[in-house]
């Protein structure tokens, strides 16, 4: 399970830490600190795993969040080096396409984006990334007709994905 609701109070951080949750989304500086104060708060050390949310510009989507959440490619890198500082592991970047997309271009464009954040931050701060979140935002069946059936939307988003795959 992740905790990827863009806005946490300290409660919401505090029961992620109570109920041992170990992943979690930020998309901003005050994310962090409110982890990092969370968990030095606490006598034992925590093993938490967390992704970065980036934005990306979809289309053919129903509804977008991405003007509302998540960070742009250059925060990304900055975030992550933040949250490596901060004692926390980085596990990579996590996007959102939006909600009902059937166009699997928007998941093309969020792992190439994730992709070069993975080599930036390695260049720059020899971090490793290991995984992408694509966050879903897949379409119900009738909706994926847009694209020719789930089928087909499926077979295609498998395609999309695959650079991340053969990355490992």
């Amino acid at each position: 399970m992740i905790l990827s609701n863009p806005v946490k109070s300290p409660v919401t951080i505090n029961t992620f830490f109570d109920q041992g949750m170990k992943l979690v989304v930020v998309d901003n500086p005050f994310d962090i600190e409110s982890l990092q104060k969370a968990k030095s708060s606490r006598n034992r050390q925590e093993d938490i795993g967390v992704f970065v949310r980036i934005r990306i510009s979809p289309t053919d989507v129903q509804i977008d969040l991405n003007n509302k959440f998540g960070c742009s490619e250059a925060e990304a890198v900055e975030l992550i080096e933040l949250v490596a500082k901060a004692g926390f592991h980085v596990r990579g970047v996590q996007f959102h396409v939006g909600t009902q997309s059937w166009n699997v271009n928007n998941y093309e464009i969020g792992i190439e984006t994730a992709l070069r954040i993975f080599d930036e931050v390695w260049k720059n701060y020899k971090i490793k990334c290991d995984s992408v979140n694509i966050g879903g935002g897949f379409p119900d069946p009738w909706i994926a007709q847009e694209a020719g059936g789930l089928e087909q939307f499926f077979s295609q988003l498998r395609t999309a994905i695959y650079p991340a795959i053969e990355r490992g």
